[in-house]
C-alpha cells in the first residue's frame, strides 16, 4: 500500500460499523503514520478523512468481491395449523432451529414440527423485512391464497 493507491474496505465481523462501506473506494493520502492509514472516501469531500489501521483495507484489485448473502421470507404451518412468517439467510438451518432447538422462535416452540409451506428469495435484509411486515399484516385466507398461487 502506498500513498495515490485505491483501497478497498476488508470487513472484521466485529466491528458492525464498517459494513456499510464495503462498496465504497478510499484513496490513501498518507502511509504509513503513526496510527496506520490515513484514507479519503473517493468521491466525498475532501474533509471527510480516516486514520485507521492499515490491516482493515486492501489495494482495490487485490479486494475479494463482497458475499452477497441472499435473505429469505419463509412461512411455516404450525403443528396447530397456524401459520408463522420470519426470516433468514439459511432456510435449511432455521427450520432445523425451529423444530430441534432453542432458538426457533418462542411461539413455535409449543406448535412443533413445523413444515415449510412458502419461501421467497430477496437481495438483501430490508426487502425481506419489508415483505415479512406486509405479509403479516394479510388475513390468514389471504396468506393462504399468496401461498397457493405462487407453488
Amino acid at each position: 500500500m502506498k500513498v495515490g493507491d485505491t483501497v478497498k474496505l476488508v470487513v472484521n465481523p466485529s466491528v458492525v460499523w464498517m459494513h456499510r462501506y464495503l462498496e465504497a473506494t478510499f484513496e490513501v493520502l498518507d502511509f504509513p503514520t503513526a496510527t496506520g492509514v490515513k484514507l479519503k472516501m473517493v468521491g466525498t469531500d475532501p474533509d471527510w478523512l480516516w486514520i485507521v489501521g492499515k490491516d482493515n483495507f486492501v489495494v482495490a484489485e487485490d479486494a475479494p468481491e463482497p458475499a452477497v448473502t441472499a435473505w429469505f421470507l419463509y412461512v411455516v404451518k404450525c403443528n396447530d395449523d397456524t401459520l408463522y412468517t420470519g426470516i433468514t439467510t439459511d432456510i435449511t438451518r432455521r427450520l432445523h432451529e425451529h423444530n430441534n432447538t432453542a432458538k426457533g422462535a418462542k411461539y413455535t416452540k409449543k406448535r412443533r414440527p413445523v413444515t415449510l409451506l412458502y419461501t421467497v428469495n430477496y437481495t438483501n435484509r430490508s426487502g425481506a423485512s419489508q415483505a415479512e411486515s406486509k405479509f403479516k399484516k394479510l388475513s390468514r385466507k389471504q396468506k393462504l391464497s399468496t401461498i397457493n398461487e405462487n407453488r
